[in-house]
């Protein structure tokens, strides 16, 4: 409302200022240039229309309706993959809460080597359990990882996802 108070003023004043030139110019010689004059007129028009495209954003800004607040979804999703190799891929992952999400992926190659990583995010951060048999590595906790070195891996079946398989039959 105040920037609309303010153009308007702002728009007076032009208009009196170009009416007063007006008059002043006719009372001078004739011998003023005609193309003086429209540069006049015109920078007088770009600035009106600058004050009134300042306007039209002053007034959008006020209405501006601040969306950050969205309804929050549960999910739930998983997917198991096989290729031609034999090699298999997996994930899953859910949340029922706005600040909680809970989930696992994993690789079993054709060998039988595999890693698995179990992790959950909530308001206390970040923390994965990751299970392995890859060579050289060790059961240990750095940065809050669980790593268990050598168990076997979880890759079962569950109701919400579904395996593909790729490569030739």
């Amino acid at each position: 409302m105040i920037a609309k108070q303010q153009i308007s003023s702002k728009l007076q004043s032009i208009r009196s200022t170009l009416s007063s030139s007006a008059k002043t110019k006719r009372s001078q010689s004739s011998s003023f240039n005609m193309g003086k004059q429209r540069s006049v007129y015109f920078c007088i028009a770009l600035i009106a229309i600058t004050l009134i495209a300042l306007c039209i954003t002053c007034i959008q800004a006020e209405h501006h309706e601040d969306h950050k607040h969205h309804k929050f979804n549960p999910y739930k999703y998983g997917y198991k993959v096989i290729d031609h190799k034999g090699n298999k891929q997996w994930k899953q992952e859910e949340s029922h809460t706005p600040h909680e999400v809970k989930g696992s992926y994993g690789y079993k190659d054709k060998h039988g080597m595999f890693r698995e990583v179990s992790y959950i995010a909530d308001k206390h951060g970040f923390r994965a359990h990751v299970k392995t048999n890859e060579p050289g590595t060790k059961p240990s906790h750095p940065a809050g990882v669980k790593m268990d070195a050598h168990p076997e891996p979880a890759f079962h079946k569950s109701h919400h996802s579904h395996e593909v398989h790729h490569g030739h039959h």
